[in-house]
């Protein structure tokens, strides 16, 4: 495995810009404050300057003394004004305090004028100055330029009758009008301006945060495919994923909790992170579904985050507290919508929401884990498979050579032997045909099993007389139990009585489950019976046999299932009969039942769900049939051949 996902950069909130009108309104004041914040001072700076420079040569004019004095009063209200702005308390006011000291300086410089009666037509010059300068150099708007302008203008028009005029007033005002909506107009413009060029840079920063989080986002769910393909089949794949997702999301510990089928409820299989304390105690848990509101969360396939232990209640707060849990993520893993586990990562002390970055990760690596555990599965299954043909393929060829050996051995000693008595002859011939049936039931076991298996085994429904069926299995097996020295007796519990079922499936389930019980009863007895319980036909086949394992009656109706699996063994066949009978029982709507106790004997009891008939039919029959079997009948009924 090469390469790894670094995720310690992994932040609690999202990195890309806000891009929606509230967000970006904010996001631009934010910027203007700070650019008016650093330029009021090169703007103050640059007015005590200027007006440095001028004051050198005024204050030497006959009148004009008290220019030093304004001037102190400038410098001292831009030092206050640059100090105040510095104030971490006060930041927000930052263009609050920039228009009140530009305001300040407008008024000084009128008041100034004033005392020396200065020409109008020059005072509006300098207004105008001041006002344009401040609208092109501090980005504060349109709303704080108009307040400047209107404390100008209003200065202005107060102590006109101060100043010396050479023209009307009326001109003054006109020209100082002008410079504010001049100034306001500009301020409005460049406003536009820069927060359309701020939702621009917006929009670019967002969409290579977006371009860069998605990379990241492909880069670890990438490698989260690579680290579950490797350890796919092998253990501590869960264990690997955990530590993929704390270093992918930032967190300080991750578990995996598996769905348990037979119980019900969710179990802890691995963690990173934890104290070993609570890992020891989750081992020793096991989460019924109900018993968490998180879990009624988790099965709806939903992502949940809890970013505060104190304030939900999905999991109580003091079990999380127990658990060292101040913040946690969960993520539902799913197979075909149906939940089989969860992944659950968070912090020990962070509290506050998850990024999305993080919940995107989250989900993908939960898919990942979710492909990974169907792809182990199926591998399982392959498996399982492979080991089935290996068992098929050597139970058959032992199978099938003790029948052929007996067969070719009778055969030599005909070809053999030219004085051979005619009994001798027909013994030889009885094994010869003992063993040619042996071959035939097992090439018939398989050739139902590839029917079955393959869909192509339709129910032929006719009318079964009961007793007859049961007399013809009883024909067909007086021979073996003869040679095996048993009894077997046989019950019928409904003589006479005519159903609608496939006659060639009933004999088949009669016939295995009989020879079944003939081959694993070295000695005894073993009991058919066949009789009615309600509206369903009931088949019971008891014997005095070996008696059968508690924990092998749910594998011996799998397929090629022996209790033992050995080429040794005493018993012989391909485990093939009782798996049939299974297969056939669910096609006619039916149920098996076994029990059984070691050296003791086994009962198995068939109930199928066949109808009684008055009528033979043929129209009658196949009604009755599509009607209570609720299967498609063929357009022939005619029974097939056993």
């Amino acid at each position: 495995m090469t390469g790894a996902f670094d995720g310690s950069a992994a932040d609690s909130g999202d990195t890309t810009l806000a891009t929606e009108p509230l967000g970006l309104r904010r996001s631009y004041a934010a910027e203007t404050m700070r650019l008016v914040r650093s330029r009021l001072d090169v703007s103050l700076a640059l007015f005590s300057l200027l007006m440095g420079i001028d004051v050198l040569f005024e204050h030497r004019m006959p009148g004009h003394e008290g220019v030093v004095g304004a001037y102190g009063l400038e410098i001292l209200l831009c030092v206050v004004a640059c100090l105040l702005t510095r104030v971490r308390r006060l930041a927000r006011h930052t263009i609050p305090l920039a228009v009140g000291a530009t305001s300040g300086l407008a008024l000084i410089m009128l008041g100034y004028s004033a005392t020396i009666a200065a020409p109008a037509e020059a005072v509006v010059i300098g207004q105008v100055c001041l006002i344009t300068c401040l609208a092109v150099v501090l980005p504060w708007g349109v709303r704080a330029q108009l307040v400047l302008a209107a404390i100008s203008f209003a200065g202005f028009t107060l102590l006109l009758p101060l100043f010396s005029r050479t023209t009307p007033a009326l001109f003054s005002l006109i020209g100082l009008s002008a410079g504010v909506a001049s100034s306001c107009v500009a301020a409005f413009l460049l406003e536009r301006y820069r927060f359309e060029a701020f939702t621009r840079a917006a929009e670019r920063s967002r969409a290579y945060a977006l371009q860069e989080e998605e990379a990241e986002i492909s880069t670890a769910l990438l490698y989260a495919g690579q680290t579950l393909n490797e350890f796919v089949g092998r253990a501590g794949v869960l264990q690997e994923v955990n530590q993929l997702v704390t270093r992918a999301l930032g967190c300080d510990w991750c578990s995996t909790f598996v769905l348990d089928e037979q119980t019900k409820s969710l179990r802890f299989v691995a963690n990173v992170g934890s104290p070993e304390d609570v890992r020891t105690e989750f081992e020793h848990i096991d989460f019924p579904f109900g018993s968490l509101p998180l879990f009624d969360e988790l099965h709806r396939g939903r992502l949940v985050e809890i970013a505060d232990r104190n304030t939900q209640s999905l999991v109580p707060p003091d079990l999380l507290a127990r658990w060292e849990v101040a913040s946690m993520l969960c993520v539902p893993i799913c197979r075909n919508e149906h939940l089989i586990g969860f992944i659950a990562c968070g912090y020990r002390t962070r509290t506050g929401p998850f990024s999305r970055k993080q919940r995107r990760l989250a989900v993908g690596i939960a898919q990942a884990v979710a492909v990974g555990v169907e792809n182990e599965r199926l591998i399982r299954d392959l498996r399982a498979a492979n080991r089935l043909k290996s068992d098929f393929v050597s139970t058959m060829s032992h199978e099938l050579r003790t029948p052929l050996n007996v067969i070719l051995g009778y055969a030599e000693m005909l070809g053999d032997s030219s004085d051979v008595s005619p009994q001798e002859l027909q013994q030889l011939a009885q094994g010869i045909r003992r063993s040619a049936t042996e071959l035939l039931e097992l090439v018939t076991a398989t050739l139902d099993l590839a029917r079955i298996e393959s869909g192509r085994d339709e129910l032929h429904v006719e009318p079964v007389e009961l007793a007859a069926l049961l007399q013809e299995v009883q024909r067909e097996f007086e021979p073996l139990s003869q040679r095996a020295g048993l009894e077997v007796r046989w019950h019928d519990g409904c003589p006479g009585e005519v159903v609608a079922a496939d006659r060639v499936k009933l004999k088949t389930i009669i016939k295995n489950l009989v020879g079944n019980a003939i081959k694993y009863t070295p000695q005894g007895t073993v009991d058919v019976r066949i009789g009615r319980d309600r509206e369903d036909v009931v088949l019971t086949v008891s014997d005095t046999g070996i008696g059968i394992e508690p924990d092998h009656l749910t594998t011996i109706f799998e397929m090629f299932r022996q209790i033992d699996g050995s080429a040794t063994r005493t018993y012989g066949g391909v485990g093939l009969g009782l798996y049939i009978v299974r297969q056939l029982v669910d096609r006619m709507h039916g149920r098996i039942t076994v029990e059984s106790e070691p050296g003791v004997g086994s009962t198995f009891v068939v109930r199928l769900p066949l109808t009684r008939v008055t009528t033979t039919s043929p129209q009658a029959l196949v009604a009755r049939a599509l009607a209570d079997a609720g299967v498609r009948t063929p357009t022939s009924t005619t029974a097939r051949s056993g």
